[in-house]
C-alpha cells in the first residue's frame, strides 16, 4: 500500500488457501510465477530508463536583480545558505503559514521579546520598584491572553514564563548599578562601499545598555538555544558583531552618542530547569568579533557583486541552516547523496 508492505485482505488470504487446497504443486508454483511476472511489468511503469541525479543548484542572476539591502539576520542566512537568500529575495518565494497552525517557538519568541521588552522600556534606568517581579508578570498575562485561541501552548509555555521572569528580574536588579540607561528594539541602518555601489545593512537592537564608564553593551534575548561561540568566532553567525559594527559606525540614530562597544551577550530565556543564561557572542576579543565581521561583510557583498558568483545551494554542509523553508526546491536529498556517491 503506497509502496510498504501491508497485510493482504482476508479474501485474498482465503483464495490463497483454497489454491493451495486444490491445486498440485506443479500447477500452483506456475500461477504464482506468472503473478510475480506481471507484478515485475506493472512495476516497470514506475521505473525510469535511466536515473540521473540533479547536480547541485548554482542559480546566477544579473547583478541588477540581487539584493541591495539585507538585515543583519539575513547575513546569516546569507553564509550558510546562499539559495535560500536567491528563492526569497531575488524570485520572491514566500512559504505559507500553514492552515490554523498551532503556536510554535516563533509565536513564543516574540511574546517573551514583547514582554521583556516592554518591561525595560518602563524601567530605562534606576533601580527597579519593589513590585517589578508582579509589573512583569502583569505584562506577561497581557501578553499571554492573546494565546486565548491556544489554550494548551498557554499551559506548557507560562510556568516557563514565570521562572524566566524571576530570574531576570534577579539578574537585572543586580546589575543596575552599572547602568546609565536602557534602550529597547533600537532600529539601525548603515551602508558600506561595493563594486555594484552602495550596500545597505540594516538591523533592530533588542536592547542597548550604556554603562556608567561610556561603554555599551548590545543585547540579545532568546528563547531557544544560543548560537555556538565557534559559529560567532567565524562569521557564520555574525549578528551581534554587525550590530557592534553598527553602534561604531553610528549606525543607531535613537542612540544620543556613539559609545566604544564593551560587550556582546546573549541572554536565554528559555525558563526550564536553568530559567536564564547569559552567554558572550564569541570567545575572541569584542574588538576583534567586530572587525572581522565587517571585513567578512565586504567580502561577501564584493563576492556577490561578481555576475560569476553563483546563489549556491549549502555551500557548508557543517554551517547548514538549522530551518530552511527552500530545501524541497533546492532539491536536496537528489544532489547530496549522490555528492556522497
Amino acid at each position: 500500500m503506497d509502496g510498504s508492505p501491508t497485510v493482504a485482505s482476508r479474501w485474498l488470504q482465503r483464495l490463497d488457501t483454497v489454491l493451495e487446497s486444490t491445486l498440485d504443486r506443479k500447477n500452483l508454483q506456475r500461477i504464482r510465477n506468472r503473478g510475480l511476472a506481471l507484478a515485475a511489468e506493472a512495476a516497470l511503469f514506475d521505473r525510469p530508463p535511466q536515473i540521473e541525479s540533479c547536480v547541485r543548484p548554482e542559480p546566477k542572476p544579473p547583478v541588477a536583480a540581487r539584493p541591495r539591502q539585507f538585515s543583519v539576520t539575513r547575513i546569516e542566512k546569507w553564509r550558510r545558505d546562499p539559495y535560500a537568500i536567491y528563492a526569497r529575495h531575488i524570485l520572491r518565494l514566500k512559504p505559507l503559514d500553514a492552515i490554523d497552525a498551532d503556536p510554535g517557538a516563533l509565536e513564543r519568541g516574540i511574546i517573551f521579546h514583547e514582554v521583556f521588552g516592554s518591561f525595560i522600556q518602563n524601567h530605562p534606568d534606576g533601580p527597579l520598584p519593589p513590585d517589578a517581579l508582579d509589573e512583569l508578570t502583569a505584562l506577561g498575562r497581557e501578553q499571554f491572553g492573546y494565546l486565548g485561541h491556544a489554550s494548551g501552548a498557554a499551559a506548557i509555555w507560562w510556568p516557563r514564563f514565570e521562572r524566566a521572569a524571576k530570574a531576570f528580574v534577579a539578574t537585572e536588579t543586580a546589575r543596575r548599578s552599572e547602568i546609565r540607561t536602557s534602550y529597547v528594539e533600537v532600529p539601525g541602518e548603515i551602508s558600506i562601499d561595493a563594486p555594484a555601489g552602495l550596500f545597505v545593512l540594516t538591523g533592530k537592537a533588542d536592547r542597548i545598555d550604556l554603562k556608567h564608564d561610556g561603554s555599551a553593551e548590545i543585547l540579545d534575548y532568546k528563547t531557544g538555544s544560543l548560537p555556538r561561540k565557534k559559529d560567532v568566532d567565524t562569521g557564520f553567525n555574525p549578528q551581534l558583531p554587525l550590530e557592534g559594527l553598527m553602534l561604531r559606525c553610528g549606525g543607531f540614530n535613537d542612540l544620543p552618542e556613539i559609545a566604544e562597544v564593551g560587550a556582546l551577550t546573549y541572554w536565554q530565556l528559555g525558563g526550564g530547569r536553568q530559567p536564564m543564561k547569559d552567554q558572550p557572542a564569541g570567545s575572541k576579543p569584542v574588538a576583534d568579533l567586530i572587525d572581522a565581521a565587517e571585513k567578512g561583510l565586504v567580502r561577501l557583498v564584493a563576492a556577490y557583486d561578481d555576475p560569476d558568483m553563483p546563489y549556491m545551494a549549502r555551500p557548508a554542509s557543517a554551517y547548514a541552516l538549522t530551518y530552511n523553508d527552500y530545501e524541497h526546491l533546492a532539491r536536496l536529498r537528489e544532489w547530496a547523496f549522490a555528492e556522497m556517491a
